[in-house]
C-alpha cells in the first residue's frame, strides 16, 4: 500500500495500519517526494549559492528556490526572473532531475492523507504521474463533545493536566492520551506543572537555537571576532556547562560557513539556527504533544489554545507572487493553505478519538481572545471554567490559591473557588519579602567576561541583569532603528578609510539589502539618505584639520582585570595621532548617552572611562589618551551650517579633553583660532585650553579610570556571588518612577521602599 501523507503523520499512520498486523506492506511519503519524481531538485548549497553569488537575502533566496524548482514556461516578467534564475542554476548544476523518483511512483494507485482534493499543487503531481488517488474517508459525524473556556491560559492548563491525572487515575494507558498545541506559549506552563502531576510530557522539538541564551552569548563573540573557532573558545569558558551546549556547538559544526565573510556568515548562520531545534528529553511512557492533525484512533486528544489565528492557522500574504502566479505555478495560495488547515482539522475531530477542546479568554501574549471560528461546524455548547471539586497536585493547587488571592487583594474579589483554598496559603501570602533569593548560576571560581553594557545593566538594578543577561529573558532582537544604526556605522567605518567609497551607492545597496518593510525602505531612501551623506561628508572634513592621524575603526580590545574577569568592548572609532595621542570616539544615532561623571562612582556613564581603561591595559598603552567623546551622527531636527561653521552644530563631540593644548591641535587646529570648530564647548586663550567641563587633568582622567576599574571588579564579585536582588536606581527625585521603561516591570514586583535615588556629586566632588 502506497499512502501519500504530510511528514507529521507517517508514523501514526504505519501504526494506524499496523495495529493488527505488524507486518502490513505500507510505503508513506509526502507531497516533496512527488516534487522530486517530477521537478527539480537542489544542492544542500543551493541558498548560500544564491546568497553570495546574486546578493540575494536568504529568505528571497529560499523563497526564489521553492518557486523555481517547478518546470514553468514564464508568462510575465517576474516569472521570468525566474526562469532565467532557474536555467542558471541548471547550468551550474545547483539544480537537477532524479528519474529514480519517476520509476517509484509513476502509474501507481495511492491513498491520500491529511491532503485535500482541491490541492492544486498535489493533483498536478498525480497528474504528471498518472497517479490513481484515494482520499482518505475519515466519516461524516464529529466526535468533539466538550468544550471549555478559561479566564487565564494558566487556568486552561491546570485543567488539562489536572484531568490527564484523573485519566490515568481512572486506567487511561498514557500512551493513548495526547495533547495538541499549537502555540509556544503553553509549553513552559506544561513543562513547569507537569511534572508535580506525576507524568511525562513528550513535547516535539520546537525550541529553536536561536531562543537559547546559549546564542546569545555565541552571537556577541562571534560580532567581536568574527570567526567561529575563536568565538567556540571563549564560548566554551562561558557556557559549557549549559545544557545543550554541546547540541548547539554540534548544530554549527553541520553548517559550514568557513569560507564566508562574516556578513553573509553571520545571517546565513542565524537563518539555519532558527530552523534548528533544541532536542527534547523522550519517555517510553508519557503523554505526547502534537501541533497538526494526524491519523489516530481510541486516543484521549486534549486541544489547547482553540483560538481564531490557530484553528486554522492564518497565514501570512507576503509572497513575492500574486494568487495568480501561484495558482499558475501549482502553488498553494494563503487562502488555500488556511481553507486545507481548516478542513485537515474538521476531518481530524471526525476520527475515532475523544476530543476535549479549550480555549482562554487572555493571555500573557494576548489580552483578548476568540474562540475559534470551526465552532460554528461543531454545534457545541462551551462550559465556563470547567473545574472539578478533586485537585491531583496540591503544589498547582497553592499557585492557583496564590492567584485568586491576588484578586482578592487587589481588587476584593471572592469567588466560590478564593474562599475554598485560601486557607492554603493565607498563612505566608502577606510574610513574602519580596526579595530575589535561590539563584546559584556561578560560583567564587566563575570566570567572568564584561562589558559596559553589562555593568550599566547590573548598576541599573541586579535584577534586571539576572533576568536579561542570566536568563535570556528578553534576548536581542534587532529593531529598525538597530538595523538602521548598524547601516550607518559600516557607511562611516568604509567611508572613512577610503577616500574613493561611493556613499550613495552603497547606502543604497544597505537599504535595499536590509531586512525591513519596504515602506521603511522608501522612508531611508527619501528622508534620511541625503542628511546621512552630508554627514559622512562632515565628519570626514575633520580629518584635513588633524595631524598625522590614522584611524582604527570598530575595534575589539579585551583585557584581564584579574585572573577570574575579562573586561571587553568594541571601539567605534580611534584616532592616533602623530603616533603619540590617542582619541576614542563612540558613535550615538540617538539624542542620549552624553557622558555625566556624576554618576560614574554608581557604575553609570562608563562607557568612556571604560575606553580608556581599556586602552591603558593593552597594546594601545604606549599612546597617551587625550580625548574621549561622543559623536552624536543623526537628528530629527532641521540641520543648519552657519556660515562661520565647518560642521552643523548636532555633528560637534562632547565628551571630555585632556588639559593639553599641543595634543588638542594635532586633533583639532581650529583651537587656534580660539574656538574648537569641532569640539562642542571648547576654546582656548593664551595656550590653555577652557571649558566648563568639557576639560580635565590627567589626574581626573587616572580617576575616571581608577573608579571604573574598581566598580567593574566589585561588580564581578557580586554576580559571582549570585547577589540579584530587586534594586532599581533613579537618578531623579523620589517622586519619579525608576522602572518605568524597564522591559521587565510586568514580571516584577518591585516595592517603592526598593528604589535606590542616586546621590548629585556636589559642586566641589564635581570639581
Amino acid at each position: 500500500m502506497l499512502v501519500i501523507a504530510p511528514r507529521n503523520m507517517h508514523l501514526d499512520i504505519i501504526n494506524y495500519y499496523r495495529k493488527d498486523n505488524p507486518f502490513f506492506d505500507i510505503k508513506v511519503i509526502d507531497k516533496s517526494d512527488l516534487t522530486s519524481a517530477v521537478y527539480f531538485e537542489s544542492r544542500s548549497d543551493t541558498v548560500l549559492y544564491l546568497m553570495t553569488h546574486y546578493h540575494y537575502s536568504y529568505d528571497e533566496a529560499v523563497t526564489y528556490l521553492s518557486f523555481i524548482k517547478t518546470i514553468f514556461t514564464p508568462n510575465n516578467s517576474k516569472l521570468e526572473k525566474l526562469y532565467k534564475l532557474q536555467q542558471e542554476l541548471v547550468a551550474t548544476g545547483y539544480l537537477y532531475k532524479s528519474e529514480v523518483y519517476r520509476y517509484l511512483y509513476e502509474h501507481k494507485s495511492a491513498i491520500v492523507i491529511g491532503y485535500q482534493k482541491y490541492d492544486n499543487g498535489l493533483l498536478d503531481l498525480s497528474n504528471k504521474l498518472d497517479m490513481n488517488l484515494e482520499f482518505f474517508d475519515f466519516g461524516k459525524d464529529y466526535k468533539v463533545h466538550e468544550i471549555n473556556n478559561f479566564t487565564r491560559l494558566e487556568d486552561e492548563v491546570y485543567f488539562v493536566l489536572n484531568e490527564i491525572a484523573h485519566d490515568i487515575d481512572n486506567g487511561v494507558d498514557v500512551n493513548d492520551i495526547y495533547i495538541f498545541n499549537r502555540s509556544e506559549e503553553y509549553i513552559y506552563y506544561l513543562k513547569k506543572f507537569s511534572p508535580l502531576f506525576g507524568f511525562n510530557i513528550n513535547f516535539l522539538n520546537s525550541y529553536s537555537f536561536t531562543k537559547t541564551g546559549v546564542y546569545s552569548e555565541f552571537k556577541k563573540l562571534y560580532e567581536e571576532y568574527c570567526n567561529v573557532e575563536e568565538a567556540f573558545e571563549k564560548l566554551d569558558e562561558i557556557c559549557r556547562s549549559d545544557d545543550i551546549y554541546h547540541q548547539f556547538v554540534d548544530a554549527i559544526r553541520k553548517i559550514d560557513i568557513s569560507e564566508l565573510d562574516y556578513e553573509i556568515a553571520s545571517v546565513y548562520l542565524e537563518k539555519e539556527l532558527n530552523n534548528r531545534y533544541v532536542d527534547e528529553p523522550h519517555y517510553l511512557n508519557a503523554v505526547k504533544v502534537i501541533n497538526n492533525p494526524t491519523l489516530l484512533i481510541n486516543k484521549k486528544i486534549y486541544v489547547l489554545g482553540f483560538v481564531q489565528g490557530q484553528f486554522p492557522k492564518s497565514q501570512k500574504d507576503d509572497s513575492y507572487l500574486s494568487e495568480s502566479e501561484l495558482l499558475y505555478l501549482n502553488k498553494l495560495t494563503n487562502k488555500l493553505k488556511t481553507k486545507i488547515d481548516q478542513d485537515n482539522l474538521l476531518d481530524f475531530f471526525k476520527s475515532d478519538n475523544e476530543f476535549v477542546l479549550c480555549y482562554p479568554s487572555k493571555s500573557l501574549d494576548s489580552p483578548k481572545m476568540f474562540i475559534s471560528p470551526l465552532v460554528n461546524y461543531l454545534s457545541i455548547k462551551t462550559n465556563t471554567n470547567p473545574f472539578n471539586n478533586y485537585f491531583y497536585s496540591e503544589d498547582v493547587l497553592k499557585y492557583i490559591a496564590c492567584s485568586l488571592k491576588d484578586l482578592n487583594v487587589l481588587y476584593k474579589e471572592k469567588s466560590s473557588r478564593y474562599l475554598a483554598i485560601k486557607e492554603l496559603v493565607e498563612p505566608i501570602y502577606n510574610d513574602f519579602d519580596n526579595s530575589f533569593k535561590g539563584a546559584n548560576v556561578n560560583n567564587k571560581n566563575s570566570h567572568l567576561v564584561l562589558s559596559t553594557s553589562q555593568l550599566t545593566d547590573y548598576a541599573s538594578c541586579p535584577f534586571k541583569y539576572y533576568l536579561g543577561r542570566v536568563l535570556s529573558v528578553d534576548p536581542f532582537e534587532e529593531t529598525i532603528d538597530s538595523i538602521f544604526g548598524n547601516i550607518v556605522h559600516k557607511l562611516l567605518e568604509k567611508s572613512l578609510l577610503d577616500e574613493s567609497f561611493d556613499v550613495s551607492g552603497e547606502y543604497d545597496k544597505a537599504v535595499d539589502a536590509s531586512n525591513v518593510s519596504e515602506e521603511i525602505k522608501v522612508l531611508w531612501s527619501l528622508s534620511l539618505k541625503d542628511q546621512i551623506i552630508e554627514m559622512i561628508k562632515f565628519i570626514k572634513r575633520h580629518n584635513h584639520y588633524m595631524t598625522n592621524p590614522t584611524f582604527e575603526l570598530e575595534k575589539s580590545i579585551t583585557i584581564n582585570l584579574d585572573k577570574l574577569t575579562s573586561l571587553t568592548g568594541r571601539i567605534d572609532k580611534m584616532v592616533i595621532l602623530d603616533n603619540k595621542s590617542l582619541v576614542m570616539i563612540d558613535y550615538k544615532t540617538g539624542s542620549s548617552g552624553d557622558f555625566d561623571d556624576t554618576y560614574l562612582k554608581d557604575g553609570l556613564s562608563s562607557q568612556l572611562p571604560t575606553y580608556a581603561l581599556l586602552a591603558q591595559e593593552s597594546k594601545y598603552s604606549k599612546y597617551s589618551v587625550s580625548g574621549l567623546y561622543i559623536n552624536h551622527i543623526y537628528t530629527s531636527k532641521e540641520v543648519e551650517l552657519k556660515d562661520d561653521e565647518l560642521i552643523p552644530k548636532y555633528l560637534k563631540l562632547s565628551g571630555k579633553s585632556l588639559d593639553d593644548y599641543s595634543s588638542f591641535f594635532n586633533f583639532d587646529s581650529t583651537i587656534a583660532s580660539g574656538k574648537s570648530s569641532f569640539v562642542a564647548s571648547i576654546s582656548s586663550k593664551e595656550g590653555v585650553l577652557q571649558s566648563k567641563n568639557g576639560v580635565i587633568s590627567k589626574d581626573k582622567l587616572d580617576e575616571y579610570i581608577k573608579t571604573v576599574r574598581d566598580k567593574y571588579l566589585e561588580v564581578s564579585e557580586l554576580i559571582r556571588a549570585n547577589k540579584f536582588e530587586i534594586s532599581p536606581c533613579d537618578k531623579g527625585k523620589a517622586n519619579t518612577r525608576a522602572c518605568q521603561n524597564c522591559t521587565y516591570r510586568d514580571i516584577c514586583y518591585v516595592r517603592s521602599s526598593q528604589v535606590r535615588y542616586l546621590s548629585a556629586l556636589t559642586e566641589e566632588e564635581n570639581e
